[in-house]
């Protein structure tokens, strides 16, 4: 709140013209020495409108904290204060609002007067909570995505584990048709006889075999391509 200088003037000017010598006879209009001054400019800007009481001496009084900042901005914030705390509150957001002692948490907050609402003050910025962080000391940010690192080669596989996996397949084919196992199985075993007799007669049977087996695949293939031939 400021007064206009010309009120002021006038002000010290209608005091000079009321004062007195005082050697004077006391006659009627006569100002003590010790009457109150013309009221500061400083004084005047802490006084609220309504009440014309200093925003901090009023703030005392109803048990507020003082509180912190540039002259500035304690002055700016009492005035949103006073304004903020005659608004109906809920006991614990009118706990909350008295506690607060930061003036830069009030000047960041002064919609609350139109809109009751407010952002929660952080510990440092109440009565009794710790001191502020250090300025230009930034929070720890999230730790940055390591980047996926390339998929390791596929492990080279030596020809020794590529025909263990050819015999395995191959094992696993035959098994499906009987008489194709019974001739893979004999051309195994002919390798466990010296040249003689017995091989040979052990590689013509599963030569017989296998000729069966594949008349016995030749007629399914037959008969299949024939029903796939019907309407």
């Amino acid at each position: 709140m400021s007064v206009n200088p010309k009120i002021l003037e006038h002000m010290k000017a209608a005091r000079d013209r009321n004062r007195v010598d005082p050697e004077d006879d006391g006659s009627e209009g006569a100002v003590l020495d010790d009457e109150p001054s013309v009221p500061t400019q400083a004084y005047i800007d802490g006084m609220t409108p309504l009440t014309g009481a200093p925003l901090a001496q009023r703030g005392q009084s109803l048990g507020l904290p003082d509180l912190t900042g540039t002259p500035k901005q304690i002055k700016w914030a009492l005035t949103i204060r006073e304004e903020a705390l005659s608004l109906a509150w809920s006991p614990e957001a009118e706990a909350v609002l008295k506690s607060i002692v930061d003036s830069t948490w009030w000047i960041a907050n002064k919609g609350i007067v139109h809109t009751m609402k407010f952002k929660t003050p952080s510990p440092h910025q109440t009565v009794g909570g710790p001191p502020p962080p250090p300025k230009g000391r930034t929070q720890p940010g999230p730790t940055p995505a390591q980047p996926h690192a390339p998929p390791a080669p596929a492990a080279q596989i030596s020809p020794h584990q590529r025909r263990l996996n050819d015999a395995i397949l191959w094992a696993e084919s035959v098994s499906r048709h009987p008489t194709l196992a019974q001739a893979a199985i004999l051309s195994c075993l002919r390798f466990a006889y010296p040249k003689g007799a017995m091989r040979d007669q052990i590689t013509a049977k599963a030569r017989e075999i296998l000729a069966q087996g594949n008349m016995e695949v030749n007629r399914d293939t037959s008969a299949i391509q024939l029903m796939l031939s019907k309407e």
